[in-house]
């Protein structure tokens, strides 16, 4: 899914070191991530691949729950699409550092 590629991006740019309001040089053990997924087609969501994107590992929660929004769109063929659906996922990520 496009919006996983996309999360790739992100978590690399967020294995630099942290400042967050002024804490300076937080490390990965100090900091906790929850990650709520809703998605259509839960079943389907591969939670391991998931988890790669994130770059907390040992304090990471990650729970997917059934969500329906889904959309027809336009199939376009130079994004290889395989249909005309559009599915959209909603994610809520908390971040707690101590």
């Amino acid at each position: 899914m496009q919006v996983f590629k996309k999360s790739t991006k992100i978590s690399w740019s967020a294995k630099k070191p942290f400042n967050l309001g002024g804490i300076k040089d937080l490390s990965f053990s100090e900091i906790k991530i929850r990650a709520k997924f809703a998605t259509p087609y839960s079943s389907l969501v591969d939670v391991e691949k998931l988890k790669e994107v994130f770059p907390v590992k040992n304090n990471l929660k990650i729970e997917i729950v059934e969500g329906e929004l889904l959309c027809q769109g336009e199939k376009m063929e130079e994004f290889r699409d395989k249909g005309t659906e559009i599915i959209v996922a909603v994610t809520a990520i908390t971040v707690f550092a101590k």
